[in-house]
């Protein structure tokens, strides 16, 4: 257990307080795949648990997943951590890898922690590095940490320094972590967006509740004279955006809802062009939502991305729902289209506004 302890403790690098519940533990001797950690991987016949927490950051509240399997003298897991942006240049991949390493080695400092071998790895096209690290007694981590778009993974496995007497392929230890890490396969975003079940967010500042594909992240943002804009957000196969802010005044008819809805829209295309992505127009309608005006938007860019958004007006509140997708591929159907219609159409209130 002490070995348990010691890979707990480093892999959980992305959090400087992580407040977590752990869920009942299953048994498998089969492959554990997760759709919302889009990643596959098979754990040996032991107990698996789910660790998961939203620790507060600078940039809003980030999900942290960690999947333990327990052995009696060996430790298998693998931690997933969601950023706000996509880790997308060699500088930005090097600061998340330095980041992890310097983060899980400050959590285990009491143990001696001493990186024996450190150099790095690219898997199915993605950058990552290898760590073995040895603590003080009989303790050794080795750990794979990739980076995938705006998600980083550190999986490993902790066992015993010291090698068993009789040394085979099933008991080496070094042996018996590189066929664990080997098996990690990472699912592609619409796969597993397709095939996986969504999760119900609910927010009572909002009055609202919608689904994701995974856990997303809160943050707040300053919109001018408008106050603070409130964004919750994943990313994965599409952008899926749920936002909401008080407008400074209520609308006094029909005609200032409507501008107030030209207005956003204009001020969209500015930002799409000062961003040099320049927006296409291709449908925009108008709509109601249990009584109160909105609009739907679709627009792509030069990007290949599509741009699919629904906004209404509840009194002085100014819902916006938005997916940002690849450009589906004629040939090969409408999944992009479907996934962000999906998210968009999920979008309830709690309750009746009037009443809230």
């Amino acid at each position: 257990m002490k070995t348990q302890k010691h890979l707990l403790a480093l892999t959980l690098f992305a959090c400087a307080t992580v407040s977590i519940a752990q869920e009942p533990s299953v048994s498998t001797t089969k492959e554990y795949s997760s759709s919302e950690g889009r990643f596959k991987v098979l754990f040996p016949s032991c107990t698996v648990n789910e660790i998961h927490g939203t620790p507060d950051t600078k940039v809003g509240k980030i999900a942290f997943h960690m999947i333990v399997c327990v052995s009696p003298t060996i430790t298998y897991s693998v931690v997933y951590t969601d950023y706000p942006i996509d880790l997308d240049t060699p500088d930005l991949v090097k600061n998340a890898l330095d980041s992890a390493r310097a983060g899980s080695l400050s959590r285990v400092a009491k143990e001696d922690p001493h990186i024996i071998k450190e150099f790095d790895i690219s898997i199915d096209g993605h950058p990552g590095r290898f760590l073995q690290i040895e603590l003080k007694g009989d303790a050794m981590i080795r750990m794979r940490c990739l980076v995938a778009a705006n998600r980083v993974y550190v999986f490993g496995v902790g066992t015993p320094k010291k090698k068993p007497e009789v040394v085979d392929a099933t008991n080496d230890y070094e042996a018996i972590t590189t066929r664990f890490m080997d098996t990690f396969k990472i699912i592609p975003p619409l796969e597993a967006d397709r095939s996986g079940t969504w999760k119900e967010y609910a927010s009572a500042a909002g009055g609202f509740k919608v689904e994701f594909p995974g856990t997303p992240l809160e943050t707040t943002l300053p919109a001018g004279d408008s106050g603070d804009m409130h964004v919750t957000t994943y990313k994965s196969a599409a952008l899926y955006n749920a936002m909401y802010f008080d407008y400074f005044e209520t609308p006094k008819d029909f005609v200032a809802v409507m501008e107030l809805l030209d207005n956003l829209r204009l001020g969209e295309f500015e930002t799409a062009v000062k961003n040099g992505i320049n927006p296409k127009l291709i449908s925009e309608t108008s709509l109601s939502f249990e009584g109160y005006p909105g609009r739907f938007l679709e627009f792509e860019v030069s990007t290949g991305q599509v741009y699919r958004r629904k906004m209404f007006v509840v009194k002085n509140r100014v819902f916006i729902l938005i997916a940002t997708a690849p450009k589906d591929d004629p040939k090969a159907g409408n999944a992009y289209e479907s996934l962000s219609l999906r998210f968009i159409n999920s979008f309830k209130f709690l309750g009746h506004p009037a009443q809230n």
